[in-house]
């Protein structure tokens, strides 16, 4: 394959920074630059963020990938509209300086920004869709269903998805939707996939010697059942009196407290822990089996959760509930873990039983580290990437190929 230099403006309103920066923004970035194509990318970075970037744009400027950092101002509308805007203004810079050939959006307020492009430019569009942007507002109690501003969110999702030159979502059962709804052809699903390189070299953090450590890694309350997980572990604890419950997250721990006394748990019974991103793996690394929980929602049938592929590459077997057959496949043909239906004491016990059956096998490790390369690795999302641009290139007049 020619590396000839495919010129592509990418949009991300998630931070270089935070953690889905790190894991699901950068590897691409990286592997796809070395594959032949040229980036300007544009990411919206916290205010608190900003200062400790200096190490990830030296690496960005040895791959040659330019990096135009700006402001994100917060979840208010208006502050939504004002980085919208501001990012609006840059993009439109770098498409009239720089040839841009393809815009790659990343989530919804991105290809918000780049709809003005497609229609004035003919530039080849990507929506990265990642999920079900309004829905996930409405679960999360963001915003209503009746609301103005989910009707608008509709209508600009609309417009996106019927514009794009290529969609892409986190599940088979999204493109279903997208194809049915949309009559879209051009449209592929990639699962949220891990950067095998973070989990290489780390040494694991024990937390406790001779405990047999649950861990959830990640956000809290909005979509994430943490009741559910509580109850869980507490019927964990009766066949395995020596667990604990390890939370690594930043999200309003402090409601976690009164919760777990709620639930008859004792301190010695779980840790939080606020951690930076890149010890996550450390400490996933050096836990015993991995849980998520998630409110069945409408919205949850596009999305892929992150720290599904994070819990496996790092050898932990997993207890996860979930609406798609992809993932049910993946761990009952791998036997990498267990799948509750329902929330249920006997559904718990039950599972708990195949779950203890499942740990003396001396080759679960490695064959949850086995299944993550082969169907969530990098390269699975990276090689789909570059199908898509390839694709698409050559669709263009201009005869280019890399």
């Amino acid at each position: 394959m020619q590396k000839q230099k495919i010129k592509c403006l990418y949009i991300t309103f998630n931070g270089l920074m935070e953690p889905l920066g790190q894991s699901q923004v950068l590897p691409y970035i990286k592997g796809l630059s070395k594959k032949g194509i040229k980036f300007y990318l544009i990411s919206l970075e916290k205010k608190k963020d900003i200062k400790e970037s200096i190490r990830i744009r030296g690496n960005l400027e040895s791959l040659r990938i330019n990096w135009y950092k700006l402001r994100y101002f917060g979840h208010h509308p208006i502050k939504i509209l004002f980085s919208i805007f501001q990012c609006f203004l840059v993009a439109f810079y770098l498409v009239i300086s720089k040839k841009i050939e393809m815009i790659h959006a990343r989530a919804y307020y991105s290809v918000f920004v780049s709809l003005p492009f497609k229609k004035l430019f003919k530039i080849k569009l990507i929506f990265d869709m990642r999920g079900f942007g309004p829905e996930e507002f409405v679960d999360a109690g963001s915003i209503k269903k009746d609301s103005i501003y989910y009707k608008l969110l509709k209508f600009l999702e609309r417009k996106s998805i019927l514009l794009a030159d290529y969609l892409i979502t986190l599940t088979p059962e999204a493109a279903e939707i997208i194809k049915n709804e949309y009559k879209k052809l051009a449209i592929d699903w990639m699962p949220t996939c891990v950067d095998e390189d973070r989990f290489k070299t780390e040494e694991p953090i024990f937390l406790l010697k001779n405990r047999f450590v649950m861990v959830y890694s990640g956000s809290l309350w909005s979509w994430y059942n943490i009741n559910a997980m509580i109850d869980f572990f507490n019927v964990l604890k009766i066949q395995i009196p020596s667990a604990h419950f390890l939370i690594l997250s930043k999200d309003k721990n402090e409601k976690l407290y009164p919760l777990f006394s709620d639930k008859g748990l004792q301190k010695g019974d779980y840790t939080v822990i606020e951690v930076e991103p890149d010890k996550v793996p450390r400490y996933l690394k050096g836990s015993n089996l991995g849980i998520s929980f998630t409110y069945n929602t409408y919205s949850k049938k596009a999305s892929f959760p992150t720290k599904i592929a994070e819990y496996l590459i790092s050898g932990l077997p997993i207890v996860i509930n979930t609406q798609f057959d992809f993932l049910k496949n993946l761990i009952t043909t791998n036997k990498i873990g267990i799948i509750i239906e329902n929330f249920d004491k006997e559904t718990f016990q039950k599972e708990i039983n195949n779950l203890v059956s499942l740990l003396r096998d001396p080759n679960l490790k490695e064959r949850c580290e086995q299944t993550a390369r082969k169907y969530l690795g990098k390269n699975v999302c990276l090689n789909k990437y570059l199908e898509i641009y390839r694709k698409l290139i050559a669709s263009k007049t201009c005869p280019k190929q890399f």
